[in-house]
């Protein structure tokens, strides 16, 4: 190996409340294992999110709060400052379609709550989180990247009646754009903007927060390959 991707767990470094005092065994355990791959020619890429939030921030809410995003950006600016020297990569998240579909529409992540709108709310927090926590490591001047990893499948329809033709496209929308467009290109998909009006299912933002995301996107794309769809 010359690289290695590895999580930073949110509830081991702030494990009282996600957002109290940091935990300095957190800190020692992860400056001595970075140092180690350091050493040994393995370049680190870190991740800062792979599911894994602290209880008591998602029984305040989850992703549907805004409170919880700067709990995130706080954690995020922590990692930076503490193992920036150490880190040759950093990803703000792992798949963050995953809790969404699992959490809000497909009902396999705990909480389990099937709500398309709080899923669409939690799912523009999510996207805003990453943007603010770029914002963050952009001021901190440090010579690593920052980016985002996403499980990309291409969407194929099953047949080209134009239905199907249509019916993949909306499927695309959701699956793939939902999260890339916005985290990698700094803007969110129209048609996809437009179906969430249509069905009343927008999140709440502000004009403020599109122009932070706009400003604030991946410097590099991990991709996670499954299948086609």
């Amino acid at each position: 190996h010359n690289s290695f991707r590895v999580s930073i767990s949110w509830a081991r470094m702030f494990p009282d409340d996600g957002v109290g005092l940091v935990n300095p065994l957190a800190i020692e355990f992860y400056r001595s294992l970075f140092t180690e791959m350091n050493q040994n020619g393995i370049a680190v890429f870190a991740n800062l999110y792979h599911f894994d939030m602290p209880a008591a921030l998602q029984d305040q809410g989850g992703w549907e709060s805004r409170e919880v995003v700067e709990a995130y950006v706080r954690f995020a600016k922590t990692c930076f400052e503490e193992f920036g020297d150490l880190v040759s990569q950093w990803f703000t998240f792992n798949e963050p379609l995953g809790p969404i579909l699992g959490t809000y529409l497909e009902c396999f992540h705990y909480p389990n709550i099937v709500d398309f709108k709080r899923g669409a709310q939690a799912a523009f927090n999510t996207i805003f989180a990453h943007a603010r926590a770029i914002e963050e490591f952009k001021k901190l001047g440090l010579s690593s990247e920052i980016g985002v990893i996403l499980n990309l499948s291409p969407t194929y329809p099953r047949s080209q009646h134009p239905a199907d033709v249509e019916a993949a496209e909306i499927a695309d929308q959701f699956y793939t754009r939902s999260f890339l467009d916005p985290m990698v290109l700094g803007h969110f998909p129209k048609k996809l903007v437009a179906l969430l009006k249509e069905h009343d299912q927008l999140p709440v933002y502000s004009a403020s927060d599109l122009e932070i995301i706009q400003n604030n996107t991946a410097q590099l794309l991990g991709l996670n390959y499954y299948e086609p769809r």
